[in-house]
């Protein structure tokens, strides 16, 4: 899916299975690596591309007949739109590929607990991690 811009493009892919979801994992994950936005979702089809306004964080200066001032520029860019409905759940690869975030309200993800009985036996949840 083509974005706003002529450099931003959305790809969106059905996977059916974790043997395609293993094929391709390492694309989400180095997507994420490079800080483009890498997300998947379970079950649903959580996502969609929809115009919306944007408007800049912070102001720029414009100058018309010798005068300045301050502006935030705005404008309407298609954007990624994540829409959760009962038990859905997203992932987002985060900041440099150091961590996958997920958001979920389906209640296999609602307690430590819970998870670790659907993750698989190799993986181990970290519940106790102190920063340095």
């Amino acid at each position: 899916m083509k974005g706003s811009s002529k450099d931003s493009f959305f790809v969106k892919a059905i996977i059916r299975n974790p043997q395609q979801f293993k094929q391709y994992y390492p694309y989400l994950h180095g997507n994420g690596s490079m800080l483009n936005l890498s997300l998947w979702s379970l079950k649903q089809d959580v996502f969609s591309l929809e115009e919306r306004e944007h408007e800049s964080p912070y102001p720029v200066k414009r100058t018309k007949k010798n005068r300045t001032r301050l502006i935030k520029l705005k404008w309407i860019a298609n954007t990624l739109i994540a829409t959760l409905t009962e038990s859905s759940t997203m992932f987002w690869v985060g900041h440099d590929g150091d961590y996958i975030a997920a958001f979920s309200n389906d209640e296999n993800f609602s307690t430590i607990d819970s998870l670790q009985k659907i993750m698989p036996e190799k993986v181990e949840l970290v519940t106790d991690y102190e920063w340095e």
